[in-house]
């Protein structure tokens, strides 16, 4: 009779570990699937580097629940890395007395910095052993226009955010080349200039957009 009892307690435990784990599986996969309206809101919930997701682009032939699945959501996904903690005071400081703005980047990554065709400045920033751009910025001559002009009007896939002070208003556009390839555009004025800084929102390289985030977060104006 206690053998009997023994066993009981012993399935009773053990389904209640299973139950929980259960739970826990179905929280995390419902977290995953989760769509958040902001970057910030993203890497706050989940603890993790956070991605743009878009499916703009159909190839000829495909429908969009074929390419994106019936119940896709636009907006800012977690990726399966975990967020690291980046000590951005170590970092090194590029400063540009002409156009006013400095912001700081890894010591190994380098500032590549040329006259535009189209633009009058052009800045990227990569790393020493790559080629690939993290971070690009462009600077225009407004041409006494509005941003608003300059950049098509009224979007659908941007958003008004406070960069890189709260006193500046800029645009954050969203825009998307193929299904995996994904990028940002932040617009904002600056006396009789535009400045445009983009970089890829690929949440398969949450390194890369881990520290283009980083880079951006001490971006700040000199003047």
């Amino acid at each position: 009779m206690r053998k009997a009892i023994v066993i009981v307690i012993a399935i009773v435990v053990l389904g209640g570990v299973a139950w929980v784990g259960l739970q826990n599986k179905r929280n995390t996969l419902e977290e995953n699937q989760q769509v958040f309206f902001s970057k910030e809101e993203c890497e706050k919930v989940t603890e993790k580097v956070c991605g743009y997701q878009t499916c703009d682009y159909i190839p000829p032939g495909k429908t969009f629940e074929e390419v994106c699945s019936k119940d896709f959501k636009k907006g800012w996904v977690p990726s399966d890395h975990e967020s690291s903690k980046i000590d951005v005071s170590i970092w090194k400081t590029y400063r540009n007395e002409k156009y006013g703005f400095e912001f700081r980047h890894p010591s190994n990554y380098r500032v590549e910095v040329v006259n535009g065709t189209r633009s009058l400045f052009v800045l990227s920033v990569l790393p020493f052993d790559s080629d690939l751009i993290v971070l690009e910025m462009d600077i225009y001559a407004l041409d006494n226009n509005e941003l608003r002009d300059y950049y098509g009007g009224e979007r659908k896939d941007c958003e008004t955010i406070a960069f890189p002070d709260e006193e500046t208003t800029a645009y954050q556009c969203f825009s998307q080349s193929s299904k995996t390839t994904s990028s940002t555009q932040i617009l904002f004025q600056r006396g009789g200039m535009i400045f445009s800084i983009g970089y890829s929102l690929a949440p398969s390289l949450p390194e890369v957009l881990t520290v283009a985030r980083e880079i951006l977060s001490t971006f700040k104006s000199t003047q």
